[in-house]
């Protein structure tokens, strides 16, 4: 199971970014809830981080790794399929999920997106 950002994990992105990049609560702006196809939901992440290189994108993603804690990537926001909103999907009464028909792709219970 996933686990929630805690101070504890903010503390350690503060370890790795810029005050500046690392936005929680209050400071993550509006714009971070949605890409331009607001058709799919507005849903205010937990934590935004803004990365200035490769070294920081490989500490984050090994310590959310370690932590399980999901990481949904975001470009610029002008999408319009909903890709930059993370979502939870509760699955625990289905077996499996069928993804895409083409290759028959399975999704287990307990996986997110």
């Amino acid at each position: 199971m996933y686990h929630q950002i805690s101070e504890e994990d903010v503390a350690y992105f503060k370890t790795i970014v810029k005050e500046q990049d690392l936005y929680v609560g209050s400071q993550i702006h509006k714009q971070y809830t949605h890409d331009e196809m607001e058709l799919y939901g507005k849903y205010l992440p937990d934590v935004v981080i803004k990365v200035e290189n490769a070294d920081e994108i490989q500490a984050i993603v090994k310590y959310c790794n370690d932590y399980r804690i999901p990481i949904t990537p975001r470009g610029s926001g002008t999408g319009l399929c909903g890709g930059c909103v993370a979502l939870y999907y509760y699955a625990a009464k289905y077996n499996y999920l069928v993804v895409g028909t083409d290759n028959w792709s399975e999704l287990k219970v307990g996986y997110f997106t």
